[in-house]
């Protein structure tokens, strides 16, 4: 396994924990387990439980969630080392090819 990319935090590579006290959105949820191809965009302002929704969810499959915490501040640079460590919990020997990356010039075109 390879060691953690530099600027990335595991914290925002790794979902929070579910919490129990909040009620479960059966209904939201629900709409979750749709079967592939599906894609869903959580949007509510701050306070809504975007999070705790998708946390739920991820809880009930740790074995293939990915997870990114974005940040305001993330630089391309950053945001793709966050996405390939994300990966990498899940898939060890995920992008080998980044390791080379590491040091010097990051030039995002060429990245993604």
């Amino acid at each position: 396994m390879f060691e953690v990319l530099p600027g990335v935090s595991l914290a925002r590579c790794t979902p929070p924990p579910a919490k129990p006290h909040f009620v479960l959105r059966e209904k939201l949820l629900a709409k979750l387990e749709a079967p592939p191809p599906l894609a869903i965009i959580a949007m509510a302002p701050s306070g809504f439980g975007k999070t705790v929704l998708a946390s739920q969810w991820a809880s009930k499959y740790p074995d293939r969630t990915i997870w990114y915490t974005v940040s305001e501040k993330d630089s391309p640079r950053d945001t793709f080392f966050h996405h390939i460590q994300s990966f990498r919990l899940l898939v060890p020997d995920f992008a080998p090819w980044v390791e080379e990356m590491r040091t010097g010039e990051f030039d995002y075109v060429e990245a993604v």
